[in-house]
């Protein structure tokens, strides 16, 4: 069964954009985290840094709902595979909640 993804969405400050031009960071980003409460930070991906056989690191944008700031970092992705070795987890390593395999657009679920 899959779950719904947050959607909950922030714009990324022009600046950030212009500093990350190299890696194509999107104006808005989502949470694509699985749906949850208030008290958990809202997560989403901002752009593929690096991807070899060993590694694959992402910038993430982080964010509440309650305040304006946004953090911003380098995190390795998730190592996990899907039960079934069709597809493996496109979030950060150590996320809350269900892998990206089990977790749709919300719009879609």
């Amino acid at each position: 069964m899959t779950e719904a993804a947050c959607g909950a969405t922030r714009r990324v400050a022009a600046f950030i954009q212009t500093t990350m031009i190299m890696w194509d960071v999107q104006r808005v980003v989502r949470c694509d985290l699985q749906a949850h409460g208030p008290e958990q930070d809202h997560v989403g991906h901002l752009a593929q840094v690096s991807e070899d056989l060993h590694s694959v690191l992402s910038w993430w944008a982080r964010w509440r709902d309650d305040e304006r700031a946004m953090w911003f970092g380098i995190i390795a992705d998730c190592p996990m595979d899907s039960p079934d070795d069709q597809d493996y987890c496109t979030f950060f390593r150590y996320h809350p909640g269900a892998c990206s395999w089990a977790v749709g657009d919300p719009e879609e679920v």
